[in-house]
């Protein structure tokens, strides 16, 4: 799916406003309305949205990266 949110909390570290999805200011929600009626008329925008989020997730955000960073910051901790 192509992901459409309010810039809160860490969310713009996954999303970026008009690659993967759809991003709008914590204090403007209702500007998701304008922007997703937008974006639905053109369905092959939505395709390459979800496609890049999904990209996103797999590279940024997998189980393999994170216990790959989580194994660094240990290997930092026991070597001071």
């Amino acid at each position: 799916c192509m992901p459409a949110c309010t810039a809160a909390g860490g969310i713009p570290e996954a999303i970026d406003d008009n690659v993967n999805g759809i991003l709008v200011p914590v204090n403007e929600p209702l500007q998701l309305v304008d922007r997703l009626a937008a974006v639905l008329q053109n369905p092959g925008e939505v395709e390459r949205m979800k496609k890049a989020a999904r990209q996103t997730v797999c590279q940024s955000f997998s189980m393999q990266k994170m216990v790959n960073e989580l194994e660094l910051i240990y290997a930092g901790v026991i070597k001071h």
